[in-house]
């Protein structure tokens, strides 16, 4: 995580970087990969021991594993409809990356506030499930961003468009969408 002073004052040096929000205003190029959105999640074990929230105002009273990005712990908006609530739980577990976050609620110790992509398969595998559904986040945008001279590098085009095209792919599975797996292994073992 950089700042986006950092960012803006072009002290870092990158080839390409993926941007959750809207990123500041500076020289670098962008291109919109896609969306995404935040829900609350426990381990079915959680929720039997310690029942579910009827409701986002129920939620204080549940054990939460906070992320907190530079010391400050990130807001659990969520939206129905046009209604608007900040869900604040106990916070019981700070955290200072996702992964962490997911442990505790999958190991059934909190609620989780994370992103869809990220417990795509917990869910599927029964080890989460969403809890009050019907409040989401609202959808935040995902950018592929990289400095203008980049942008004359055919291996960063084709990088941003393959990011760009298998955005749902590459963001719910990122260790393997961008490994070729069509390697003739014959050819490899002689």
């Amino acid at each position: 995580m950089y700042s986006n002073d950092r960012l803006i004052g072009g002290e870092l040096n990158f080839d390409c970087m993926i941007f959750v929000g809207e990123p500041p205003d500076s020289s670098l190029l962008r291109r919109k990969m896609g969306e995404v959105s935040y829900g609350l999640y426990a381990s079915p074990n959680f929720v039997r021991k310690y029942g579910r929230p009827n409701s986002v105002h129920d939620v204080k009273r549940f054990n939460g594993a906070v992320y907190s990005r530079n010391g400050i712990p990130e807001q659990w908006s969520l939206y129905h409809g046009r209604k608007f609530v900040q869900a604040t739980p106990y916070e019981k577990f700070h955290v200072n990356e996702y992964w962490m976050a997911k442990y505790f609620s999958v190991e059934g110790s909190a609620i989780g506030y994370l992103p869809d992509f990220f417990v795509n398969y917990e869910i599927a595998s029964g080890a989460l499930i969403p809890v009050l559904p019907a409040w989401r986040s609202k959808k935040t945008p995902a950018y592929a961003i990289y400095p203008a001279q980049r942008h004359r590098n055919p291996r960063i085009l084709k990088l941003v468009d393959m990011l760009c095209k298998h955005f749902d792919e590459f963001i719910r599975y990122p260790g393997y969408s961008l490994v070729k797996t069509n390697y003739d292994l014959d050819a490899k073992m002689t």
